[in-house]
Formats: C-alpha cells, structure tokens, sequence
C-alpha cells in the first residue's frame, strides 16, 4: 500500500462517512503534530480533540467516549501509541482510518444496541437506523437493511462487537 492511498485530502472512494473522515483526520494530525506533549496527551484526551464542528460529540459524551475507547477488544491502545510515537507509517495510516470508524460508528452502534435484537425484526428500508447505516456504508438501503438484520449476535455482545461489525462491513478495519 502505497502513501497516497491514505492521504487527508480526500474521503477514500465510497467512504461517505464524513464523521469518520474527520476523526481520521483529527487522529492522523496529532500523531504529525511536532509537540510531543500533545502527542502524549492525545489518548486522554482523543474526546475533546474530536470535538469539533461536524463530528458530533458533544461535551456530555466525553466521558462515556473515553470509556469505550479503553475497551481492549477496540485496540484503540496501538492508535495511541502510534500517536504518541508520531508514528505515520502506512500502517498506521491504516489503523488511524479504522480508529476513525470505530470512533464515528458509536454513537449509531449505541442505538443499535439499545433498541435490541427484537427490533431488527421489525426494520423496514425507511427505518433511521438503517438509513443511518447506508449513509455511513455509501450502500442502498436494502444493503444496510440486509446487514442490519444479520447483527442480532453482535447486539447481544455490545457496543464494541457492533462497532467492529460495521467496521468490518465497510472495508475500514
């Protein structure tokens, strides 16, 4: 994988998500800050640093944010540390667009969640969960329809388990 596949310029083809794109952003430009400090603060405070306009965090979710970017099965710990390292490798390229999903992808995870494993029975192609995931696939409804029907095990696992889910479906993890 080539450099240019992974620059900020530019959402990657078929990439909709705009929230990912900024977190993307917001994670690869710390670990190209040249203040080591704020490099190494970037893990405490990746809330307050995605809090900018269109990402939608908002000050109330900084704390339950930073909780769910801890959870080990997440591996937010190795987009850390390549932060922390100023590490912009390819690889780690790589691993700050799948942090960036997985950051964009909660709050739509959550809700998910919270509406349980009964009411993906009753998901129609005009439901806002599903329009919400075709929006964030880039896919038809009827795509993010067919998939959110399938998440039924990942619900009952989590937040994390649906994250990973919709990461995975979208090609970014």
């Amino acid at each position: 994988m080539s450099s240019d596949q992974y620059t900020l310029d530019k959402p990657i083809p078929g990439y909709q998500c705009q929230m990912a794109f900024i977190a993307t952003t917001a994670i690869t430009n710390a670990a190209k800050s040249q203040d080591p400090t704020y490099r190494s603060n970037f893990a405490g405070n990746m809330a307050k640093v995605l809090a900018v306009p269109g990402f939608g965090l908002m000050p109330f979710q900084y704390i339950p944010f930073g909780e769910f970017t801890r959870q080990p099965e997440l591996e937010f710990d190795h987009v850390f540390s390549r932060v922390a390292s100023g590490d912009v490798s390819d690889e780690a390229l790589f691993s700050f667009k799948c942090a960036g999903c997985k950051a964009a992808s909660y709050t739509l995870a959550a809700l998910i969640v919270a509406g349980g494993a009964a009411a993906l029975t009753i998901l129609t192609e005009g439901s806002d969960i599903v329009v919400g995931l075709a929006s964030f696939g880039g896919v038809s409804t009827s795509a993010a329809l067919a998939f959110a029907k399938g998440l039924g095990g990942a619900i009952a696992s989590g937040v994390s388990a649906v994250v990973k889910a919709i990461c995975g479906w979208v090609g970014l993890c």
